[in-house]
């Protein structure tokens, strides 16, 4: 185990291993997802009732794996899990602090979160490494929405939908569409929590010898590769993240490595104002049957009026 360093911002207090407080930046505002229009575009955003363009929930990924690093160290970049709920939107300008419960249980679920400066909770969940396959409470949520939705009959016809097999790449340099309108390198500019294995000039020193896929960006290579499964390029809500879990299971993932993606649906309901979808996203070697990483994510279509809708009710995350 890696315990905090003097000079890397980190401090345990009151049972938590804490980071600094940082200020993300927000790169989705050209974000085209549609004819409904993207949850951090400012106009969009504030008809829901969220103020402005909401900052990319899978963003504060970052500062959260910066302590899980401290805590588990290599394991953690190859069997790393991440599982977390959106509680609550941040903007530009925002300062949040990650939290991790300290000391860790090695072998089990340890409670994450990020707050921001007023007190109100960004997201909430657990993190764990190591091979056991501990159900984490997003997945108990998951059994229990497949349990509602088998016996409603307003449940999406597209449950059990699958995509094949998606090749999906990602590089430094390259543009990642629509959806992402940013490449690494720009993330890496402007990520709150950078680590040296994740660059060009000092990925080689990994102990892997190659840069390693930051955590929030794996979540866009499945997101990008995708091509928004399963939803038509016409979907009339805004979309927003709910939830989202990702484990590594013989990471890390690797710049500039071909992938193949599959994405499932496994749950669909209908909520109050809310339509939402839970897909399962399995990332191979090419050819390979055995995964290396997984994705649970819960994407909601926010089908209410405007001002039925408040910061507290809608994550506002994609």
């Amino acid at each position: 185990m890696t315990l905090v360093g003097a000079d890397d911002g980190c401090r345990i207090a009151d049972g938590a291993l804490e980071g600094p407080w940082r200020t993300p930046r927000q790169l989705l505002a050209r974000q085209h997802s549609g004819g409904a229009g993207s949850i951090h575009d400012d106009a969009v955003a504030a008809g829901l009732g969220l103020g402005a363009g909401t900052i990319e929930g899978p963003t504060h990924f970052s500062q959260i794996a910066f302590l899980c690093a401290r805590a588990w160290g290599r394991e953690w970049f190859e069997t790393g899990c991440l599982s977390v709920k959106f509680k609550a939107p941040s903007h530009a300008g925002d300062e949040v602090r990650a939290a991790l419960r300290w000391p860790v249980d090695p072998a089990g679920l340890n409670d994450v979160w990020v707050v921001k400066r007023d007190g109100i909770d960004v997201l909430r969940g657990s993190a764990s490494a190591g091979p056991s396959q501990t159900a984490t409470a997003l997945r108990q949520g998951l059994l229990r929405t497949r349990r509602r939705a088998l016996g409603g009959a307003d449940d999406a016809p597209m449950v059990g939908r699958t995509s094949g097999r998606i090749a999906a790449r990602l590089s430094f340099d390259a543009r990642l569409g629509a959806l992402y309108p940013f490449s690494l390198n720009e993330k890496l500019a402007a990520m709150t929590q950078p680590h040296p294995w994740y660059t060009k000039e000092a990925g080689g020193t990994s102990p892997w010898g190659r840069p390693v896929v930051p955590l929030e960006m794996v979540s866009v290579l499945l997101r990008h590769g995708s091509g928004n499964f399963p939803f038509p390029a016409d979907y009339p809500f805004v979309q927003m993240f709910a939830a989202q879990e990702i484990r590594l299971h013989a990471g890390p993932l690797f710049v500039d490595c071909p992938y193949e993606l599959e994405h499932t649906v496994v749950a669909a309901n209908q909520l109050r104002q809310l339509e939402s979808t839970w897909i399962h996203t399995d990332v191979f070697a090419q050819g390979a049957m055995v995964p290396l990483a997984t994705m649970l994510l819960n994407i909601v279509g926010f089908t209410g009026k405007a001002n039925e809708s408040s910061p507290r009710t809608a994550s506002g995350r994609a």
